[in-house]
């Protein structure tokens, strides 16, 4: 899919697999590299964008080597000689005590014995105070939330002014579930998380973003969940 001079794309993605995931360990400040399986995938990623008609104008990514890495390599698999502005503000949320500790750990710590179904996002409205009570400080969701859309904001306004295009960016599946949540994409879609390497296609419209797909791995695809939410 080809795109319009006036128009611009922000192509939201997570990281491909990193050593950590493979492990089953919470990632969220802490870093690790992709995994042969993960560059593979980045690569593969860039191809379909290429093969799609993405037209890149910027890269944008976290400042993890995972994030790094994954940008780096699907934009130079797409035809690209961009290199990778690292941002902060699209970084994983931090888990404080839980950072690498197993998945499962993570989830029981943050779960109460009365829930029924809580979904994960939901559950991380628990994670400062549980992470308090183990001597650490850890990251508000909803300070997540912000500071991702300032950065996709900003992502934005930069191509904007540069003409339109698309613009890459890399992130991580807590953080880009909270700006799809808040953007009103299915909540069947997140109750699984994001896949590695899943692309986020959004697009701005008068009302504000529109989520063209979510956690889908082909550029252009639009699902149920594609609606346009002020924000």
């Amino acid at each position: 899919m080809t795109t319009g001079a006036a128009s611009v794309r922000v192509l939201l993605v997570r990281h491909a697999e990193s050593l950590l995931n493979a492990l089953g360990r919470v990632q969220g400040w802490t870093d690790s590299p992709l995994t042969d399986d993960g560059r593979v995938a980045a690569v593969s990623l860039g191809s379909r964008l290429r093969d799609e008609g993405a037209r890149l104008v910027a890269v944008r990514s976290a400042d993890g080597m995972r994030h790094r890495e994954t940008a780096a390599l699907a934009a130079f698999s797409a035809g690209s000689d961009l290199a990778p502005e690292t941002d902060p503000r699209l970084r994983e949320i931090a888990f404080g005590a839980f950072e690498a500790t197993p998945q499962d750990e993570l989830w029981a710590a943050l779960a109460a014995a009365s829930d029924e179904e809580v979904a994960p996002l939901d559950l991380l409205a628990r994670l400062p105070d549980r992470s308090r009570e183990r001597g650490f400080p850890a990251e508000s969701a909803s300070g997540v939330l912000d500071r991702m859309l300032h950065a996709l904001d900003d992502a934005w306004r930069s191509a904007s002014r540069a003409g339109g295009g698309d613009v890459l960016v890399v992130s991580s599946g807590i953080g880009i579930m909270l700006v799809l949540r808040h953007l009103g994409a299915d909540p069947g879609v997140l109750r699984g998380g994001i896949r590695n390497g899943a692309l986020n296609v959004l697009s701005r419209s008068a009302g504000g973003w529109v989520v063209q797909s979510a956690d889908d791995l082909a550029v252009g695809a639009t699902t149920d969940a594609s609606r346009g939410v002020a924000g």
